[in-house]
């Protein structure tokens, strides 16, 4: 495992107590929570999701109770937040949600697997080269047509959320805000259907291009 990935098992160890905490500040409401916002993009129906770098499932399970019909998998490297998720998912008493200890590099999956993926919340914390990483497996898994749905930050001029940025989150985050995401999903074969704005985040909507 390389150092980096190291160091995000020691950082999430911490992280995991205090992660579901910041829906509360940036998206205190369901009315204004892009999670749920997502949630509503994915059909009800016999569809297989997979939810890349869940941590503890707190969109993962709003997808999962909205959507009783889907067949979803979160999978994460940290022990932590996969505890945490374990114990919300028996607790919601949700059947069609599990978790499994993956990385999103290299997930072991089929190609052609899902019908959807998402990824939620992670990708500003990562270097560029992990991320499109990430992106072509997540390419790979996903069956020809596939949706993919990356909710993330956008740049925000807003007092609070820049200082959460500046002390809270790695300094390339800065430069994750400025990308090209028509450029950089076309380079790996999505095509870009759209992107929403929300309150310090942003929904983009990609299909596979097979």
């Amino acid at each position: 495992m390389r150092d980096y990935k190291k160091n995000v098992l020691i950082q999430y160890r911490f992280v995991s107590i205090i992660y579901d905490f910041l829906d509360l500040v940036f998206f205190p409401s369901e009315h204004n929570n892009p999670r749920y916002e997502l949630a509503k993009k994915i059909p009800n129906d016999d569809l297989s999701v997979l939810d890349v770098c869940c941590g503890t499932c707190v969109g993962t399970t709003i997808i999962a109770r909205k959507n009783n019909k889907n067949s979803i998998i979160g999978i994460d490297i940290s022990p932590d937040m996969l505890s945490i998720a374990e114990k919300r998912i028996k607790k919601h008493n949700i059947r069609n949600l599990s978790v499994r200890k993956t990385d999103a590099e290299n997930t072991k999956f089929n190609d052609n697997t899902f019908d959807v993926v998402t990824v939620s919340l992670v990708l500003h914390e990562l270097q560029h080269e992990t991320i499109i990483n990430i992106l072509r497996e997540i390419q790979r898994v996903l069956k020809n047509n596939g949706r993919l749905y990356i909710l993330d930050y956008r740049k925000d001029e807003g007092f609070l959320f820049s200082l959460y940025l500046k002390i809270f989150e790695p300094k390339h985050t800065s430069v994750f805000l400025e990308y090209d995401w028509n450029k950089i999903l076309n380079s790996i074969k999505f095509g870009l259907n759209r992107i929403e704005h929300f309150p310090y985040s942003q929904l983009i909507d990609a299909t596979k291009i097979s």
